[in-house]
């Protein structure tokens, strides 16, 4: 009989339930993963962001889905090819249209890609779920270190598709932060149900603090302000995670929104909830 291990769950998916997450910020209301996104949705009373990660020429790490800078920015090339400098002079509103192409509004309004740094110190309340887009130049390394100078092991989970990604994060930071399975662990953990804190379970029945790469949907509106997320009781729809989209953390009542207007739909009948993002 194998010896029972003590199972506690990570500090970052403690709090009321379902946790919602702001999907790159709302990237229906606003630019995403840009600080005005950031800003209206913990406005709105996100307290978890979601949001995708890459590292400049000079090593600064910037806040962008793409691997370039076209469709977000009127920037162009990969952003690693580019210094924080000189990707601060791209305006990162700049594609963002609410109405199909009939408006720019945020054009010319100063909105640029933030870095991580900025978003931490301006919501120092907030959680961020961050997938590490860029697999190369590597940014493992430049991401934990980041957290251990900063001690924000229990503010960030870091994500990611790619196995190697997630398998050098884990090594660089010594298990100390959450993560996400990479794409591909999500059937191993079906069935797993998260433990009580300080739950005795037989090893072979442990969870691991990570990920499952599956989408739940369901609808619902933004979080109450001043407490957990006032959503719907989730109906929920679970397919396949999508390789190439978002890597979200996984855990029994968590879901991610792309933020929009209570009662409007990301897919109708509210912001879509989801475990993994598109």
């Amino acid at each position: 009989m194998p010896e029972p291990a003590v199972v506690s769950p990570r500090p970052f998916l403690q709090g009321p339930r379902p946790l919602a997450f702001a999907h790159r910020g709302g990237s229906l209301l606003w630019p995403e993963n840009t600080m005005l996104a950031f800003r209206g949705a913990v406005e709105m009373g996100y307290r978890y962001l979601e949001t995708d990660l890459h590292a400049t020429r000079d090593g600064a790490l910037v806040l962008i889905h793409d691997d370039t800078l076209e469709r977000t920015t009127n920037g162009s090339g990969p952003a690693w090819e580019h210094t924080l400098t000189e990707l601060k002079l791209f305006d990162a509103g700049y594609h963002f249209s609410p109405d199909g192409g009939l408006t720019y509004p945020y054009r010319g309004q100063g909105v640029t890609v933030p870095t991580l740094e900025e978003v931490m110190e301006a919501f120092p309340e907030v959680r961020l779920n961050v997938e590490i887009k860029q697999e190369q130049p590597p940014a493992v390394a430049a991401v934990a270190d980041f957290i251990e100078k900063r001690g924000l092991h229990d503010r960030l989970l870091v994500a990611s598709f790619r196995d190697r990604v997630i398998r050098d994060f884990r090594s660089a930071s010594g298990g100390a932060v959450a993560t996400s399975a990479a794409q591909g662990r999500g059937p191993s953990l079906l069935a797993c149900q998260p433990p009580a804190a300080g739950a005795r379970l037989p090893r072979p029945l442990r969870c691991p603090p990570v990920a499952c790469p599956l989408r739940l949907s369901y609808g619902g509106g933004p979080p109450a302000r001043g407490g957990g997320p006032s959503l719907r009781p989730p109906r929920p729809r679970v397919d396949g995670g999508r390789a190439g989209g978002d890597a979200t953390a996984a855990q029994p009542g968590r879901g991610r929104a792309d933020v929009g207007p209570a009662g409007s739909a990301a897919g109708g009948g509210g912001p879509a909830e989801e475990l993994t993002s598109s």
